[in-house]
């Protein structure tokens, strides 16, 4: 088995940890924490095993950033660089996320002797340490979006994929990115806009399983086909 393909297909695999683990572990802190101001009500056992899988969404996103970092560098090393500084900063954003949670647990054990004064305003820290939490997720996906844009252009200008699929990328990652902006500015956004990057981050780790790389062919040869092509265009 070359290098290039146990790289794929270890990509493909933090690709789908990253997907699932952030999906179970932030349903599970919404489940368990439930309303903010709800303090009395909180299940921590749960809302600490969402912040770890969370946790390891973390991981996984730097393991995904690092490992295409040294397959995007063969073809667009500027790109690569900026796709793997966005996948670093959306990891820290999601572990910032992820310590506001814990937060809200600590005002919750704070909350269970407090009088009613204090309790008023350890529901306002409550909600408060929630809305960061919400914050810090849209700021994730927008870095998100703003990387995974540029992967998609590599994988599409390079054929490293079937464009089909980075088109899919393109059209998701776009959306991603303007939902996060509409979220922060309060606005509702429709749930089918995440329906085309959701496929993406399904079928691209998939194919990277299946196939392993990106491209039998070496960058040199795509550049130079792509040169003659605009030459005799």
């Amino acid at each position: 088995m070359t290098s290039t393909r146990k790289t794929g297909i270890a990509v493909g695999a933090l690709f789908l940890t990253q997907t699932v683990s952030y999906l179970i572990g932030s349903a599970l802190v919404d489940s368990a924490v439930g309303a903010p101001d709800d303090l009395a009500n909180l299940n921590e056992t749960q809302a600490r095993l969402g912040v770890f899988l969370e946790f390891v969404n973390c991981a996984a996103v730097i393991g995904v950033g690092v490992l295409l970092f040294t397959v995007l560098r063969r073809y667009r090393e500027g790109m690569a660089l900026g796709y793997a500084a966005t996948k670093i900063i959306e990891s820290a954003l999601l572990f910032v996320s992820a310590l506001f949670v814990l937060l809200v647990l600590t005002v919750g054990q704070e909350y269970a002797g407090a009088d009613a004064a204090n309790a008023s305003q350890l529901e306002i820290l409550g909600r408060l340490a929630m809305d960061a939490y919400d914050l810090a997720f849209q700021l994730a996906m927008i870095a998100l979006g703003t990387g995974s844009l540029l992967l998609c252009y590599v994988l599409y200008s390079y054929r490293l994929v079937p464009r089909a699929l980075a088109v899919l990328g393109f059209l998701g990652y776009l959306a991603l990115f303007a939902s996060g902006w509409l979220e922060i500015a309060g606005e509702s956004v429709a749930y089918a806009l995440y329906i085309p990057g959701g496929l993406f981050e399904i079928a691209f780790p998939l194919w990277l399983i299946a196939k392993g790389s990106a491209s039998p062919r070496s960058p040199l040869a795509i550049r130079a086909r792509l040169a003659r092509s605009a030459i005799i265009g």
